[in-house]
């Protein structure tokens, strides 16, 4: 039979463990970019170049725009993964639903298509 003392450092030991193997974990989660691209669209489904595409980084409130290209497309190069965002599009004076990107997303790159009602 383990002493009293003996019990808490194998619990301490354990605690210990468990926080170690977690690390890794968290840090792998929280670390690293994503690249975040789409095209933008019109009601009928053609292309829009000169809309900007806002992303929001909703833990610090920080937007980042971006006009899209000929062909419609958008692209946020390095994004700091493991945040969660926001994104919408705007073309002359209209807005397109906001779509969410989560914290959980695993993905290296993300692809986010927006209409433009």
């Amino acid at each position: 039979m383990l002493s009293r003392r003996g019990a808490l450092r194998s619990i301490l030991f354990g605690l210990i463990a468990i926080l170690l193997a977690a690390a890794p974990v968290a840090r792998a989660q929280s670390s690293g970019t994503w690249t975040i691209e789409g095209v933008v669209t019109n009601g009928s489904g053609q292309p829009l170049q000169g809309a900007i595409v806002y992303l929001k980084n909703t833990q610090t409130s920080n937007i980042l725009t971006y006009i899209s290209e000929k062909n419609g497309s958008f692209i946020f190069s390095y994004a700091p993964a493991g945040v969660d965002y926001s994104i919408w599009v705007a073309y002359k004076g209209k807005k397109g639903d906001t779509k969410s990107i989560s914290s959980f997303d695993n993905r290296k790159t993300i692809h986010i298509d927006l209409r433009v009602k």
